[in-house]
């Protein structure tokens, strides 16, 4: 049997970054999907994950808007 190592939540966060040719963790930091995908590469890696939710840079915020 393979252990289930994480969910990822349907999230339209993900569409729009796929569209915008943009990594999900700049897109939006703080979407459902983006936290899951950070906390499994923080398991993958041995790291505790805390989520902390950060303010969106320049960058993150411009694409949001298209």
């Amino acid at each position: 049997e393979i252990p289930l190592l994480a969910i990822i939540p349907e999230d339209e966060s993900v569409h729009k970054s796929i569209a915008l040719k943009m990594p999900l963790n700049m897109h939006d930091m703080n979407s459902p999907a983006a936290v899951e995908l950070n906390r499994l590469a923080h398991n993958l890696a041995g790291k505790e994950f805390r989520f902390k939710p950060k303010k969106p840079g320049l960058l993150a915020r411009l694409f949001r808007r298209v």
